[in-house]
């Protein structure tokens, strides 16, 4: 069974989006042979979200052997806590998470620094699991649609979804200076979490994903490579 944590000819297709070059293009191109190769080679693939399933499949992937199960995290390490417990301040404090080994942190980072700390202090976002630990931690998070892409969160009600770099700058401020607003949003981060993405909350879907696989065992498999298509990125 492969574990595809996320599609990284994804990530290379985007930038491509705004790199033309002949060499980002290259790049796209290796990834999307690579994972292709992967994803017709195993007899199960475990993806994060419906969106991905649908981005492996259009890439060679069984339908009937690619499967959603999604990302989860330890409710019981990260919960809620008071506003300061750890170090109280005078003003609310905000976190960049991200390792900088990961390329789409680096380029976060960079947009945050020219595009959002002239407008406001230095801002919390993330993608999928740190995402999903802020929220377990009852805390507001601030992100863009890519950042928060396959979750299915709802704007100011799970977390704050910003368009653009101006609105998500604003959107940090509110935050910020808004105390009932980062309580309820907060609040309801923790509950969504504790529904859709605990441990708990996905063992169903990842036993499922196991029963499925062995009733289907000994079915005969489609030639994957009458799969591959162009492309998709152009």
């Amino acid at each position: 069974m492969l574990v595809e944590h996320d599609l990284t000819f994804n990530l290379y297709c985007r930038l491509v989006q705004t790199d033309p070059s002949d060499a980002a293009r290259g790049e796209y191109l290796r990834w999307l042979d690579f994972e292709r190769h992967w994803l017709a080679a195993y007899d199960a693939v475990w993806t994060m979200s419906e969106e991905e399933r649908g981005g492996a499949i259009r890439e060679g992937s069984d339908p009937e052997r690619t499967l959603v199960v999604p990302n989860g995290v330890d409710v019981r390490r990260f919960v809620p806590g008071e506003e300061g417990e750890l170090a109280p301040a005078a003003f609310p404090e905000v976190f960049y998470v991200g390792s900088f080994r990961h390329l789409p942190n680096i380029l976060g980072f960079q947009r945050l620094c020219r595009e959002v700390m002239p407008r406001a202090l230095e801002v919390s976002a993330g993608t999928n699991i740190k995402v999903l630990e802020a929220m377990a931690c009852g805390k507001p998070v601030v992100t863009t649609p890519v950042g928060c892409a396959g979750l299915g969160l709802k704007d100011e009600e799970d977390a704050f979804i910003r368009e653009d770099w101006e609105q998500f700058a604003a959107g940090v401020c509110e935050t910020l200076l808004n105390a009932p607003l980062r309580s309820s949003v907060g609040a309801r981060a923790r509950r969504t979490v504790e529904a859709r993405f605990s441990w708990v909350s996905i063992a169903g879907s990842a036993y499922s994903s196991y029963q499925a696989l062995a009733a289907r065992w000994r079915r005969p498999r489609a030639d994957p490579h009458d799969r591959h298509g162009p492309a998709h990125c152009f």
